[in-house]
């Protein structure tokens, strides 16, 4: 056994590195961002994508700073929202505990993960207060529908569809010979067969797709437009709406506090 002088030594030395480590990866964690109070460092937007999957490290950090607007209007505002609220969310997806140790395998807490949680279920409330109860009408979706026809045009347009896999790219295909896959709207295929078959101003054959597999070819064989009567019902076409709407306004409510409160971007 080591004397006990020597295993004093070799503790406080074990300590020492230990608190230097942490402080060295304190200051290696770039602050990229302040919104108010609260630092926005580079590791808690890294860690936003592998959580919440987003796109770039850009929408990321917009991400964050859009949820920490919302913490600061909730403690400014001296709202309370309970922590069992919160919990009953997260354990909708699963066992905390579990989701709490693949949250730090991602590299972030569980505290972090329950302020954006937090900010993500008073953003809901913000939108609802902010447009009344009331804003899913047929005259407020009809009034909708008149100021962005051209744009629900696109979405909800619908192709019927055949495809064949070509064997010899120098034969031309028999619409006989293709499988029958349906009536498709944009974003329900990947994404190049999206390109190619939306893409075709009128019925008729696409140019073939390469994949893993070989070459593949389309042929629309009908387009179909909805109106506004045909679509007032449908629950994607409300879903459209909202989603819609709720960018709208509630980014009319992020403007109001980003002038409110200090935000401050690193460059």
């Amino acid at each position: 056994m080591l004397p006990k002088t020597i295993r004093s030594v070799m503790i406080i030395s074990l300590c020492f590195l230990i608190s230097n480590t942490q402080k060295l990866f304190a200051l290696s964690d770039e602050i990229i961002a302040v919104v108010g109070e609260r630092p926005v460092t580079k590791s808690i937007v890294e860690s936003v994508i592998r959580v919440f999957g987003l796109q770039d490290f850009d929408q990321a950090l917009d991400f964050v700073i859009n949820s920490y607007i919302i913490l600061n209007y909730i403690s400014s505002q001296s709202i309370q929202v309970q922590d069992r609220e919160i919990e009953e969310i997260i354990s909708k997806m699963g066992k905390i505990s579990d989701i709490t140790r693949e949250l730090e395998n991602l590299g972030m807490s569980y505290d972090e993960y329950k302020d954006f949680i937090k900010a993500r279920k008073f953003a809901d409330q913000i939108f609802i207060e902010l447009v009344g109860g009331a804003f899913i009408t047929d005259q407020e979706m009809k009034k909708f529908y008149d100021q962005n026809e051209e744009e629900i045009r696109r979405a909800f347009e619908r192709r019927f569809v055949y495809y064949q896999e070509l064997t010899d790219v120098s034969l031309k295909p028999k619409i006989d010979d293709m499988k029958e896959i349906g009536w498709v709207r944009r974003g329900e295929l990947k994404k190049d067969f999206d390109q190619v078959i939306f893409s075709l101003p009128t019925t008729g054959f696409t140019q073939p797709v390469s994949t893993d597999g070989g070459e593949l070819i389309f042929f629309i064989s009908k387009i179909s437009h909805s109106d506004f009567f045909e679509l007032k019902d449908s629950l994607d076409f409300r879903e459209f709406y909202v989603k819609t709407k709720y960018k709208e306004v509630f980014e009319l409510w992020l403007e109001g506090q980003k002038r409110k409160q200090k935000i401050e971007r690193k460059k």
